[in-house]
């Protein structure tokens, strides 16, 4: 008979942690790429710190086997620190503002700017945006290689129609910061922009720019935007309504702008909001709003 049913109730089955070692190892991982994406460290700190471990690391395996069994919760912490480490310092090489080329190094306001159109051009409620990646800055009277993303406006009311994606601009009107909205408990547009690697905007008109005649484009990234272009356009000539329209793009190929035209049309008309209060004072409130689609229309 066995104990389970000696004392009347099942034993439960746990699953120790040391049996998924790479689980701890993935958090430790984890941990790091979140403390450098916050704490922004430098990497001769990272690096002194990871030479450091790395040396208790040596020094613990010419431990005698006693020894190595009274300190195995040190070598397992040393190893996830060493793990945590490495997270850092995959995060700081990827922070576009740490790269050796990133144009803002050598960029001074009103220096001309060489940018390549990256995608097709997306219509806003009163301008077109599209991405753009600066190629070079005329910096002290030469042109030198830079790299770096950042987002283009047009004005609406300009023709935008020489431009498109691979198209080739020289510019020289100031890079504005990207800004969040100002309230501190919204969606952190910046940090999430700087996460890809996007790290500033500017605002042009037809004047502010001048168009290369070479363009800087990629076979395959191009085949798909044109395959892109003509899927939406079948959509477009058999589906009428604009919503279902809109789901539709969403759900095929993943393109929601229209979607999103109609989500914001949606709370735009939506009465004013009264902000949620605690001991009578505003307060910021999360929450959720469901958007709903529903066809109306009578078949």
């Amino acid at each position: 008979m066995t104990n389970s049913l000696i004392l009347g109730m099942p034993l439960t089955t746990q699953i120790p942690v040391k049996c998924y070692p790479f689980a701890r190892l993935l958090t430790a991982l984890i941990a790091g790429i979140i403390v450098e994406w916050y704490l922004d460290l430098e990497l001769k700190a990272i690096l002194g710190f990871s030479i450091i471990l790395l040396c208790l690391a040596f020094l613990s395996a010419s431990l005698s086997v006693f020894k190595k069994f009274s300190s195995a919760w040190a070598r397992g912490l040393i190893v996830l620190l060493i793990f945590v480490c490495t997270g850092m310092a995959t995060t700081w090489q990827q922070n576009a503002l740490h790269s050796s080329e990133w144009y803002g190094k050598t960029y001074s306001s009103n220096d001309e700017l060489l940018a390549t159109i990256k995608e097709p051009f997306v219509e806003k409620s009163d301008s077109y945006k599209a991405l753009a990646e600066i190629n070079a800055v005329f910096a002290n009277g030469q042109w030198c290689s830079a790299t770096g993303s950042i987002l283009v406006y047009l004005q609406k009311g300009f023709s935008k129609s020489a431009l498109e994606y691979g198209s080739q601009i020289i510019f020289n009107k100031s890079l504005q910061p990207i800004k969040n909205s100002g309230n501190p408990a919204t969606f952190d547009y910046t940090r999430y922009c700087l996460f890809q690697g996007i790290t500033a905007q500017v605002f042009l008109s037809n004047n502010d720019y001048y168009i290369m005649s070479a363009k800087n484009t990629k076979t395959f990234q191009k085949l798909l935007f044109n395959l892109r272009n003509q899927a939406l356009q079948v959509l477009k000539e058999n589906i009428l309504s604009e919503k279902e329209l809109g789901i539709a793009e969403a759900l095929l190929i993943g393109y929601r702008n229209d979607l999103d035209k109609e989500v914001e049309r949606v709370i735009n008309k939506m009465p004013l909001w009264k902000p949620g209060k605690q001991n009578g004072s505003a307060v910021a409130v999360y929450f959720n709003l469901p958007v709903t689609f529903v066809n109306t229309e009578e078949e």
